[in-house]
Formats: C-alpha cells, sequence, structure tokens
C-alpha cells in the first residue's frame, strides 16, 4: 500500500502494536482491546507522531477490567495504524487477518478470552472474537457490514476493499452466527451510522442489543461502567438485554444497574470537577 505518511510507514514497520499487560501470575482472563480508526484523526506527520510516538495510544488503556475483580488477567491492546479495520493485520510482521488470529490465540491461550472495541474496534472486536472463541464480545457503536458503513471514510474503504480478507470478512453477520460467542452490542439510538448497523442482526441470535440513548456514533455507555461491564456473568448480560428490549436507555441509569450508584455518583462527580478545572485553566 502506499503510506500517506512517512511515519505511518516507519509505524507499521518499526513496532509491534501491540501490548501485553498482565496482572498476577498464571492469567485466568485475556482481554484484547482493538482500538478503533479514531488512533488519529488527520495523517499529518505531528499528529501521528503524537498520538502513536509520543503518547503510544491504545483504546481502554485507563477503563480496565482489573479493577473489578481479583483474579490474574491479561490485558492486550491492539491497534491498527493503517485504519484497515484490521483486515490486513497490524504491523510488517502480523501482516495480516490470519497472522493476527494466529498471534491472539497465542497470547490468549489456556484462560477465558473477552475481545472489546468501538467502532472500528468493534468490527475487530466480533471478527476476531468469533474467530478465537471469545466468551464474551462487547462491541460498542461496531459494525457488522463495511458494505453498509456510513462513516466519513470512504478513502480508508476503498484502500481496505483491496486486502484479500475484504471480501471474506466484509460481512460479519453469518461467521457471528456460526460462532459460539456472545456479542454485546450497544449503540446510541440515534446516530445515523448505528441506525445503518443494527438493524442487521435485529434477528441474529448471538448478538444481544442495547440501545442507549444518543445522536453522536462511538457514545454508548459511560466510560466509568466499562470495568463493570466487562467483569459481569454473561447470563446477567442477556437478562439485561432482554430486560431493555425495545427501550432507549438512559447511560446514567445503566451505569446505576452495573456498577453500582456510589461507583456512579463518584464519577459523575469527579467528570465534573474536571469539566470546571478545565474551564479555570484554559
Amino acid at each position: 500500500m502506499e503510506f500517506k505518511s512517512g511515519l505511518i510507514e516507519e509505524a507499521w514497520h518499526t513496532l509491534k502494536n501491540y501490548e501485553v499487560e498482565d496482572s498476577g501470575e498464571h492469567p485466568e482472563v485475556s482481554v484484547v482491546y482493538f482500538t478503533s480508526n479514531a488512533l488519529y484523526w488527520t495523517d499529518d506527520d505531528e499528529t501521528v507522531r503524537r498520538r502513536i510516538f509520543e503518547n503510544n495510544r491504545y483504546d481502554y488503556r485507563h477503563y480496565r477490567r482489573r479493577r473489578i475483580k481479583g483474579q490474574p488477567v491479561r490485558e492486550i491492546f491492539v491497534r491498527d495504524v493503517r485504519k484497515q479495520w484490521y483486515l490486513g493485520g497490524i504491523s510488517s510482521a502480523v501482516d495480516s487477518a490470519e497472522k493476527l488470529v494466529s498471534l491472539l490465540k497465542e497470547l490468549t491461550a489456556g484462560t477465558k478470552i473477552i475481545t472489546v472495541g468501538n467502532s472500528a474496534g468493534g468490527y475487530a472486536a466480533c471478527l476476531f472474537g468469533a474467530l478465537i472463541g471469545a466468551e464474551q464480545i462487547f462491541s460498542f457503536s461496531g459494525q457488522f457490514s463495511l458494505k453498509d458503513t456510513a462513516q466519513n471514510s470512504d478513502e480508508l474503504l476503498e484502500e481496505t476493499k483491496a486486502l484479500p480478507a475484504f471480501a471474506q470478512y466484509c460481512d460479519l453477520r453469518d461467521l457471528i452466527s456460526a460462532s459460539a460467542s456472545p456479542v454485546f452490542f450497544f449503540y446510541p439510538d440515534q446516530a445515523p451510522q448505528d441506525r445503518k448497523q443494527y438493524p442487521l442482526v435485529l434477528d441474529n441470535p448471538n448478538v444481544y442489543l442495547f440501545a442507549m440513548k444518543g445522536s453522536v456514533h462511538g457514545n454508548t455507555v459511560l466510560d466509568y461502567s466499562i470495568p463493570s461491564l466487562l467483569a459481569a456473568d454473561t447470563e446477567r448480560l442477556k437478562d439485561l438485554s432482554v430486560k431493555y428490549s425495545g427501550k432507549s436507555i438512559d447511560p446514567v441509569v445503566f451505569s446505576v444497574q452495573t456498577a453500582g450508584l456510589g461507583k456512579t455518583a463518584y464519577a459523575l462527580v469527579y467528570d465534573g470537577i474536571k469539566k470546571i478545572y478545565r474551564k479555570i485553566r484554559y
């Protein structure tokens, strides 16, 4: 492919673009976090340098499962610096979807697997979660069909269509149906991008829907409720999906349901203080 930024090419060839962190010895659970295409918004060198080389950006670094339960957890953070929905791999060493599957199977061997992602990361969580046998898949505003995506990424999508894996994986519905991995899909119920996606899986027996009140793609549950979700029992999550079926879910109410009143209240106050501080500072 032709790299628009020399730093993107450098990141592709010189960085692993995944990191592994273990909490304790002999992990019992592996959580794989897939970074979205919001890894960087513009591909100029300054932005890429700041986001990838200086900040070493990966989604979900601050909202992690290990804070909820005490068992040893392996956390795997993955990013696609080319922003091709992971269909071309993540680096020159892992340069295909098949090689990424092999890597993830090796890293998660012998553990319960959870995959997580937002938008393009949600698409990847579904794809690779199904292929490696995840026990839970969390997709926040993810795509189920790249044919029907409404993102402002036409040029990215055209590049992605040239990849060999696109024809096989551009539509995930059959793969998800045949999988034993349940998908918990959270989407803003008024966002145009997501309104194109959720009808595709309304009748899919392995997808459990949560229509969150909102109109911005990618904004679903409150960030501080994510660790509680990732620690939740599968049957509990399925029951919640049934409970909220056909309803528009308020994110704060949902946080109380999953994280508890105390954690929700604390996080709301903390977020409020941060907003006030930013206004004063700037």
